[in-house]
């Protein structure tokens, strides 16, 4: 199994003596010079914590870049606005596969980007060094290996939308953040967390269909991983300079399981007679895995192993099914090439690691209510008001007749009987009868909502 190495930040930056002085105050109070001050001590544990990190370690490592990586969100967005380039606030990395070249970027995506990078790196290295021949350690590996690829997904979709990101061949201001890097790194994770499954299912002792179909997904994905080395070869990609083992490796699994899927494919040929595509495919497995172990012959001695023992396995079932076809089945055997496709089943899938789904934007402080209008001056009255002017008694007459023209042009309250009617209608439409309903009336003084109660109560009489 592999893990991949970090990139190293270059340089200290001092970031709280040169932002703290522009973040403003009133839009995130104190939080947001909190958030500098904190971004400014951790980036130096994360620089230590960068520049390598072993079994014991790797732990911490993620620890770190998981926080880290949180503030740097939260000061992106307390900063939003704040030119880093004028405070010569550069992010200056080094390239994880190739220490020499770095790139350096006034931008806090990019710092974050790095960070998730590392991340994924911690988290690849701390799956490698699971005990996965114990049932617990292959799944916490199987698990990290699915995390290691969801960091990396999500580093994928930050690039992109990244404005540091330059185009052409899906490049990057940073190689190693270029697409077809990440894309090769997430899909080893995802091979190798698929191999985990597989591991634990052939212990169990799974069923043979079973067995062929997480066989030949684990192909599918190491053969993937495989040509986009190929192609990183051909172009000298960032990935293509990881040490000659380390490729090695992707390209021993990718013989090793193109081999087992034809192995227990078979299997289930055998289960269903058909003899001849059964020995050819075991023919076509036996040959993959021994150049596997062939390939693998200078790594360690467990791992050879482990190889040894599945080409031991099908050269056998090879031995007997060759014959058993010449002695009693006599089967055609055809060239494997003209078999079919085997069907694959995939367990895995990028899981966003705990660090990186609970990241949290900064809260900004509630807008400053606006002061309150000025209440106006009571109007001045002068000492001794000026006496109103005499109205002579004819007009005075006059206004007060006009006043009472108004009232009366009121209409009058509606009269008893005005009033019984309308409520003997009211109840009519309601579906009592006449009678019925003046009686109600009477009883209830005049009221129509007691007088229906009454009516209902009582049955309605129609």
């Amino acid at each position: 199994m592999l893990a991949f190495k970090m990139k190293k930040p270059m340089q200290q930056m001092g970031m709280e003596r040169q932002l703290l002085s522009k973040v403003d105050v009133e839009r995130w109070g104190p939080a947001g010079r909190e958030i500098i001050q904190k971004i400014d001590g951790m980036r130096e544990r994360m620089r230590e914590a960068s520049q390598s990190y072993s079994e014991k370690g790797a732990a911490e490592c993620r620890e770190v870049m998981g926080r880290y990586q949180a503030l740097v969100f939260q000061g992106g967005v307390v900063c939003q606005g704040i030119d880093l380039k004028p405070l010569q606030l550069g992010f200056r990395w080094a390239d994880a596969f190739e220490p020499a070249i770095f790139a350096c970027e006034f931008d806090w995506t990019f710092e974050r980007a790095c960070v998730i990078f590392n991340l994924a790196a911690s988290i690849s290295f701390l799956a490698t060094h699971e005990d996965r021949t114990s049932p617990d350690g292959l799944k916490t590996a199987c698990a990290l290996y699915q995390q290691s690829a969801g960091a990396l997904h999500m580093l994928q979709d930050i690039v992109k939308a990244a404005p540091w990101r330059t185009g052409g061949a899906g490049s990057s201001v940073s190689a190693d953040l270029a697409a077809d890097t990440i894309s090769s790194l997430e899909s080893l994770m995802l091979a190798q967390a698929q191999k985990c499954f597989f591991e634990k299912a052939e212990g169990d002792g799974m069923t043979t269909k079973v067995l062929a179909m997480l066989t030949a997904e684990c192909a599918a994905l190491y053969d993937d991983v495989g040509l986009r080395i190929d192609e990183a070869k051909s172009r000298s990609r960032p990935i293509s300079s990881m040490t000659t083992e380390w490729l090695a490796v992707v390209q021993w699994n990718r013989l090793l399981f193109d081999g087992l899927q034809h192995y227990y494919l078979a299997k289930l040929h055998e289960e269903a007679n058909e003899y001849g595509k059964a020995l050819a495919r075991l023919a076509y497995a036996t040959d993959q895995c021994a150049r596997a172990v062939n390939a693998c012959a200078g790594s360690s001695p467990v791992l050879q192993e482990l190889f040894k023992r599945h080409f031991a396995i099908c050269k056998e079932a090879h031995t007997k099914a060759k014959k058993d076809n010449d002695l009693v089945h006599y089967d055609k055997v055809p060239d494997v090439r003209t078999l079919p496709k085997p069907d694959r089943k995939c367990m895995v899938k990028a899981t966003t690691p705990s660090e990186l789904g609970a990241v949290e934007p900064p809260t900004p402080l509630p807008p400053k209510a606006a002061a309150p209008p000025a209440a106006p001056e009571p109007p001045t009255v002068p000492a001794d008001p000026p006496a109103a002017p005499a109205v002579p008694v004819g007009e005075a007459l006059a206004t007060q007749a006009e006043q009472l023209d108004l009232s009366a042009s009121e209409p009058p309250p509606p009269s008893m009987e005005d009033a019984e009617t309308a409520g003997v209608v009211e109840l009519v439409s309601m579906g009592f009868s006449e009678a019925a309903a003046k009686d109600a009336l009477r009883k209830s003084g005049g009221s129509v909502q007691a007088a229906a109660d009454m009516l209902l109560s009582a049955g309605g009489a129609v």
